[in-house]
């Protein structure tokens, strides 16, 4: 016959206290979770019986059973002799094992009986010194011997056990047989998750605690935290874990407190033995806890965290006013003296409500507003040296007017377009009449007349007005009823013979209505003047059966507030709150197929009304403007909606009525704490269906306000003991992570399976759509491990709304540990999926009440999100494609796109602990996000609201310019590339990398953006340059095993050059691209790439924009470049990122060959692409992260090494070498930067050319132009030798005069002549006998010496230029021109202009030469051909302005460059005009151009406006060229 039982007797010990301990294990095979029933046999007696019911850990790690098998049972000494006596242990009636035992010659102790133990008192089980009592007791040897000396003595003196001593004489006087523990409180804490765990079998609370419990990390009182214990004294934990001892708690109070041990929060006792700690108040307090104790879902740790806060000291400046207000019960206490102040409440128990998220806030105030708009608010609070902002406010920031305080809904400002509509309305034949139904009782004149003038002033013609007097007593109803009718024929009127009700007048209304629609207006509100030609154009647009608008409400003094911005359809919000409220208009067929009004819902019958059609059609169509005033008259709803109470009552039934027809399970409308709001909760179907609770988790601790939290397993106690719901399982998806305390803790519940992954690297899509495959149930509810359950049966309530027709997805409340809102929805701005009112209080409302009331939204988190498993699995699950995030909303937009809705109940709350379980978010899988679903608007989110906010903060200024970040302009033009043609693969790239002690998470990065590239015809090469790291030799395996990688390891480094080398001899594409191993890429950076090469016809080198990434990975500084400009070039290196580079070319030039340039690879590869004679290709898209990090190449310190200067240097000494120009230029440093690293080309001193000066006296007269002169001339060296000084006629001998008694002993005044000839003839003569001609104005005089030689200098060494101008500051230190660039102010302007002198500018091209498109009038220097060319086109007659204008003109026409330095500096003497002004047409006509749009020199992607110059302004047209 087959055994029915396994087991093992493996040990036979003696206790001298007790007796003979027999230990092993028994299994009963057919159900392991059923204890084995021990019984043990001495000479075919059965002397003493047990269960195999305690823990043993290789059991458990063997796989037999939960662990929870083992039995350790007790054979008193009396069964046995000093003869050798056999012993079988038998379990559930089979032999287990056998052993002979005697009794040790020492004898035996008295018995127990003679102690006096009752039966309940005897032993049965011991392990190591700790008894287990047949009564359920528990007697702790080695702890009752700790606390009480006394007891060892008296056992030595007796020869008796502990326990005889407890029986004896502890017992009597209340001695403790064993750690304190609160039993109360532990049942409370852990019976639901007791009550749902298998095979822990236990007798009593403190029995549960030593053999279950404390193998859990349970903890026996709620003022110690076990689990912080343990993390903080590792060597206790080791000890715990091995069961050497019972529990970190019972090892603080026997040793670790004398031992000053560092103790939870909280949980510090005096550093005493443990017998002195038992008289202690200290332990009092651990054994009952203070503060808010542990419930059975675990902390509130919202008031945790409430408790600790210091308390606040009372302020002078409270708002006393705005707290009472806010406050009844306050404002009664204060007024009848129970308190002293609204402020005395306020610091006393204010405080923690607020923090702890149970008192509402003031209405209109946001926390994230007055933080951005008080710094010092904000860092006070980062500090914790006060609790919020919102306490700031309150004590100090509303008396001192402190911005971002309340905002009251001021509705944003709106233009109405009169002649646009009314163009509109008559350009249409066929247009809808609007029927306004209107019932009218007892209106004051002034109201009803206002709100019929609001109708007769519509703009949109086709509408008729029913209005239906309900009886009213006051005969001036009547009267104004009769004007109206008989001044516009559309404008109805009927009266009731008796009152009916607001319900049986809007249906005699409807009973006159003869139009298509019927719109519905209140007898004293009003309409803007566009508010039906905005419907009647939304319903000619769209087809809906019903429209509605935004609205506001007007005080009786006519100021306007409470903006209410609504969301798109939301059939759940609607079934909490009237949301749609006013201006609503219904297709009249569909108001009268429902029965129109119902008198029983007076007072809601508007609601009522759009509850019923709701339930016939989904036709609902938002016009988001306001087009409705709603007057707040007092005790009007407008004005508090309890001043028709009745009402409320009736909105309840209307709710009921309206949801009964389609309900798919029984369910009950319940009040919301906010009047005239409500929640409805469904029943699950019956029966219950399997709801499987799906948790990816890496077992990870994670730490909460100085508690330690093992998230995994708190998340799942949490679970049980919520109570949740009546049928689930919960699937836990790992990757081999977990710890064995984890795993024994999850296998202890019936329900609850684990599943390893084997995967080699974390994917969260991965492991949920795993854990789904895993799963059993009709529903999965997908939950991040770092959750922790706070509603009680939550998962019970978001069954049963998910189970309703049309809901696809259930997501809840989540909060922040500090009480916090982490998730009421998520929001889609701009296209990148933001948290609704994430960070701001509990209890925000939001708009229309979202944050409180069921709504529906774009998307749910997946850190709590239930779905029916049928339908995860049809729209195809999680994207493994989005590995981290966004996977969430992408299978959100899966299901609305099924026109499932996302529904957010917000009274199902759960805390998040957010980034506990996992790092940050990658800008790639956003990328990756945009590509699949462009950039689509949120239907719930009010265009009114601002883009960039997920607080629904009303935009009432939008800039007119917005400036676009860089993320903006990635996603931006990622979406527009949807709509493109896909780009040829036909050209092959390769990526190339050596990298050396980078750190993994950023090589992880820039793997994540290359492999996932939208462009596939790819390969990527890595150079391990001498780094054998074990982790990056593992990250090279796992990312080898892409088909498209190969990995090179050098055997030792040989630097930067040799690195990158040796990768490029291994590629094989037609193009190569060099990227830094602790950068990254946009997605779609080859794509960009490809469509430049061929619209270009495949050129030799390309260089895209790129941006700045710290090491957190956030994207700043964006850099949009100019074309390319070798002489910018010869300063900075800004071609490096991203650069595609045409191998045969590289091959050719010898790229990556020169070991003396491995700091400066990618300046030397484009310097020798320029002396080849290829064409650059500049892609004006940003593509490159550049990431600023300690010792990389992007960082300052860097670039200061010496090998990288020298570097550096070598490279920009050859190119110029190499190409002939060093006989005029040279390399030298730029020292206007406070650092080294950036370059300049100094003009060589020796090198010969012919220079004539021209200078205008301008508007200066007298001494000031001669000083302005004189100063001039003093500077020009020996540069110029001739000098023409145009003066107006008789102002010679005067000038000439000052002039040399300013300059006297000077050499200046040789080759200078006075005229008053025309300034282009002068210029004409200076240029027939000079190689350049150098023109000033005399109100601009040079700041140091050198400043003309630079001018004729670079212009000498640059052969193609023909112009050059520098820098000129105004009276006040700031840039007044430093080069101009055509589309910049209308014509041509200095993009600078305005900056501080000591500003390097847009990426430092402020400070560096560089071609610009034109000179100032102000100064400049010329090639003389070129300039008597020029003027022989202009004419004589020109002036100063008009020939710079010309120079700029004419030399892009001629495809000349203009040159600007920074090194000429020069000062105007008082405030002028320096830019040139545009072309007369008859300057156009001379020269024969037009004049440019833009500017080469000057990126598309910034904005051509002065007051916005270098701010980005992104793909303003729309369109994403690839030119």
């Amino acid at each position: 016959m087959a055994r029915k039982t396994i087991g093992s007797l493996d040990a036979v010990n003696i206790n001298k206290g007790f007796g003979f301990v027999l230990s092993g294990w028994a299994i009963d095979i057919g159900n392991p979770d059923t204890k084995v029933g021990i019984g043990v046999v001495i000479d075919g007696q059965c002397v003493t019986t047990s269960w195999a019911r305690y823990f043993n850990r290789d059991l458990f790690a063997s796989g037999r059973g939960g662990g929870f098998n083992a039995f350790s049972v007790l054979v008193p000494l009396e069964h046995f002799s000093q003869d050798v006596r056999t012993v079988h242990v038998v379990g559930n009636g089979e032999l287990i094992g056998s052993a002979s035992i005697r009794l040790p010659e020492d004898g035996r102790p008295v018995g127990l009986a003679e102690a006096g133990a009752q039966p309940e008192d005897m032993p049965v089980d011991v392990i190591g010194d700790v008894a287990m009592l047949r009564g359920g007791g528990i007697f702790d040897a080695h702890w009752y011997e700790q606390v009480y000396p006394g007891v060892l003595d008296w056992c030595r003196e007796t020869g008796s056990s502990p326990y005889h001593h407890y029986l004896l004489l502890g017992r009597p006087r209340n001695l403790l047989p064993h750690v304190p523990m609160n039993g109360t409180w532990y049942l409370e804490r852990y019976g639901a998750i007791i009550r749902s765990m298998r095979g822990v079998d236990c007798r009593s609370l403190i029995d549960h605690y030593y053999n279950a419990g404390s193998i859990f990390g349970f903890d026996a009182v709620p003022g110690f935290d076990e689990q912080t214990y343990l993390h903080i004294n590792d060597d206790v934990r080791a000890s715990v874990e091995e069961r050497l001892l019972v529990s970190g708690y019972r090892h603080y109070l026997m040793y670790g407190a004398a031992e000053q041990r560092q103790a939870p929060p909280g949980g510090a006792l005096p550093p005493l033995p443990a017998h002195a700690l038992l008289e202690r108040p200290e332990l009092v307090a651990l054994f009952e806890g203070t503060g808010p104790l542990p419930g059975p879902t675990g902390r509130n740790w919202a008031e945790v965290n409430a408790r600790r806060f210091p308390p606040q000291t009372p302020s002078d400046a409270f708002a006393e006013d705005l707290y009472r207000a806010l406050r009844p019960d306050v404002s009664s206490a204060v007024s009848s003296r129970h308190i002293a102040s609204a402020c005395e409440h306020w610091v006393t128990y204010g405080v923690t409500e607020d923090m702890a998220g149970t008192a509402p806030r003031l209405t209109g105030y946001c926390e994230h507003r007055y933080l951005v708009n008080n710094p010092d608010v904000s860092a006070a609070v980062d500090r914790r040296a006060i609790p919020s902002g919102y306490h700031h406010f309150l004590s100090h920031g509303h008396r001192e007017g402190r911005k971002g305080g309340l905002d009251l809904g001021e509705p944003p400002a709106r233009t109405i377009a009169s002649n646009d509509i009314l163009k509109r309305i008559a350009e249409r034949d066929r247009w809808p009449t609007i029927s306004i139904v209107m019932p009218v009782y007892q209106t004051p004149e002034r109201w009803l007349r206002a709100t019929v003038e609001s109708v007769l002033g519509q703009l949109y013609p086709f509408w008729e007005l029913c209005i239906v007097d309900d009886a009213s007593p006051s005969p001036h109803v009547r009267e104004l009823l009769a004007e109206f009718a008989a001044r516009d024929g559309r404008i109805r009127v009927a009266s009731l013979p008796a009152n009916g009700g607001i319900s049986a007048a809007s249906n005699a209304a409807l009973s006159l209505a003869k139009g298509e629609w019927i719109a519905l207006l209140d007898h004293d509100d009003q309409l803007t003047a566009d508010a039906l030609y905005e419907i009647a154009a939304a319903i000619v647009e769209q087809d809906p059966d019903v429209v509605y608008s935004d609205e506001d409400k007007m005080t009786v003094d006519g100021r306007f507030y409470d903006a209410t911005c609504k969301p798109g359809w939301s059939p759940d919000l609607l079934r909490s709150t009237m949301y749609i409220g006013h201006l609503t208009c219904y297709r009249a067929s569909v108001v009268r197929s429902v029965g129109g009004f119902r008198s029983e819902c007076d007072g809601t019958q508007d609601y009522d009304l759009a509850l019923r059609v709701a339930a016939v059609t989904e036709r609902f169509v938002h016009v988001p403007k306001i087009l409705y005033h709603w007057i707040a008259i007092p005790g009007s709803t407008a004005e508090v909606l309890s001043a028709k109470s009745y009402a409320i009552e009736r909105q309840k039934t209307a709710i009921e009525g309206a949801l009964a027809p389609g309900a798919a399970t029984p369910f009950e409308v319940r009040p919301h704490w906010s009047t005239g709001n409500w929640r409805v909760v469904y029943a699950p179907p019956s029966p219950a269906p399997l709801v499987s609770v799906v948790i990816p988790s890496a077992g990870r601790m994670g730490e909460v306000f100085g508690m330690q939290v093992d998230i995994l397993k708190n998340c799942v106690a949490s679970l049980f003991g919520s109570e949740c719901y009546e049928n689930f399982e919960v699937v836990v998806v790992h990757n081999g992570e977990l710890e064995a305390s984890t795993l024994r803790f999850l296998r202890a519940f019936p329900n609850v399976r684990d599943v390893n992954a084997q995967r080699t690297s974390f994917n969260f899509s991965d492991r949920v759509n795993l854990g789904v495959e895993h799963a059993r149930g009709d529903y999965v509810l997908l939950l991040n491990d770092d959750i922790q359950a706070i509603s009680k049966h939550f998962l019970r309530d978001m069954v049963g709304l998910a189970s309703q027709p049309g809901v696809g997805i259930v997501g809840p409340r989540l909060l922040f540990a500090n009480g916090t809102i982490q998730h009421v929805g998520i929001l889609l701005l701009n296209g990148s999926p933001t948290h609704a009112l994430i960070g701001e209080h509990r209890l925000t409302p939001g708009p229309q009440g979202i944050g409180q009331l069921v709504h529906n939204a774009a998307a749910a988190t997946a850190a709590c999100m239930l779905v029916s498993r049928k339908l995860y699995q049809e729209v195809g699950g999680f994207d493994t494609g989005l590995w981290l995030n966004y996977n969430d909303v992408d299978f959100c937009n899966k299901v609305r796109a099924r026109g499932l809705r996302i529904v957010i109940d917000p009274a199902i709350e759960l805390y998040h602990f957010e980034s506990l379980s996992k790092e940050g978010t990658f800008n790639w899988e956003l990328q990756n996000f945009i590509r699949r679903w462009g950039i689509p608007a949120d239907p719930y989110v009010n265009p009114a609201y601002a883009a960039d906010s997920p607080f629904y903060e009303i935009d009432r200024s939008p800039a007119a310019r917005p400036v676009r970040d860089v993320q903006e302009q990635i996603m931006a033009r990622i979406a527009a590339s949807r709509t493109r043609p896909p780009v040829e693969e036909s050209i092959r790239f390769s990526f190339f990398m050596s990298t050396y002690k980078q750190p993994i998470r950023f090589l992880r990065e820039i793997e994540k953006t290359i492999l996932n590239q939208f462009y596939r015809n790819f390969e990527w090469v890595i150079v391990s340059d001498g780094d054998h790291r074990p982790e990056l030799l593992d990250w090279l395996r796992e990312v080898s095993a892409h088909e498209n990688v190969t990995v090179i390891v050098a055997p030792e480094n040989q630097g930067i050059m040799a690195g990158y080398g040796l990768a490029f001899r291994a590629t094989s594409g037609d193009y190569v691209l060099p990227v830094d191993a602790d950068d990254f890429l946009t997605l779609d950076a080859l794509q960009v790439m490809a469509e430049h090469i061929h619209a270009h016809g495949r050129p030799a080198v390309l260089y895209s924009d790129e941006f700045k990434s710290n090491p957190e990975s956030r994207l700043f500084s964006p850099f949009h470049k100019p074309e390319f400009d070798w002489v910018l070039h010869m300063n900075i290196c800004f071609t490096c990122h991203l650069c595609a580079l045409r191998r045969d070319v590289a091959v050719q030039i010898g790229a990556y060959t020169d070991l003396k340039a491995t700091w400066s690879h990618d300046w030397d590869t484009f310097t020798r692409v320029e002396r080849a004679g290829h064409a650059i290709v500049h892609v004006p898209h940003l593509l490159y992260a550049w990431r600023i990090n300690p010792g990389s190449t992007a960082s300052v310190e860097s670039s200061m090494k010496p090998e990288a200067l020298h570097s550096q240097r070598h490279v920009l000494e050859q190119h110029l070498a190499l190409t002939g120009r060093d006989r005029a230029l040279s390399v030298a440093e730029n020292t206007l930067f406070p650092h080294p690293g950036i370059w300049r080309l100094a003009p060589e001193a020796g090198e010969p050319r012919r220079v004539a000066m021209v200078i205008a006296g301008g508007a200066l007269r007298g001494e000031a132009r001669a000083a302005a002169v004189a100063a001039v001339l003093t500077q020009r060296g020996r540069t110029a030798q001739s000098v023409r000084i145009q003066l107006a006629p008789g102002d010679g001998a005067a000038f000439q005069e000052a002039l040399e008694r300013l300059v006297v002993g000077y050499h200046a005044l040789s080759g200078v002549t006075l005229h008053d000839a025309p300034l282009a003839v002068l210029l004409a003569d200076a240029g027939a006998e000079a190689d350049q001609v150098v023109f000033v104005q005399a109100d601009c005089v040079p700041e140091q010496a050198g400043g003309v030689a630079e001018l004729t200098g670079l212009l000498g060494g640059v052969d193609e230029a023909v112009a050059i101008g520098g820098r000129v500051l105004d009276t006040g230190d700031r840039v007044a021109w430093a080069g101009g660039f055509f589309g910049i102010g209308g014509f041509l302007a200095t993009a600078d202009y305005g900056r501080e002198a000591g500003d390097s500018g847009y990426h430092g091209m402020l400070f560096c030469q560089r071609f610009v498109d034109g000179v100032s009038p102000s100064h400049w220097a010329a090639r003389s051909g070129f300039l008597r060319d020029l003027l022989k086109t202009v004419g004589p007659d020109v002036s100063a302005a008009q020939i710079a204008t010309a120079i700029a003109l004419r030399a892009h026409a001629d495809g000349k460059r203009v040159l600007y330095t920074p090194f000429s500096l020069w000062r105007l003497t008082e405030r002028a005009n320096v830019q040139p002004p545009p072309p007369s047409d008859a300057l156009l006509a001379s020269l024969g151009v037009e004049v440019p749009r833009e500017s080469r020199w000057y990126s598309p992607r910034l904005y051509p406006v002065a007051a916005f110059s270098y701010q980005p302004r992104g793909y303003a047209t729309g369109a994403v060229r690839a030119s």
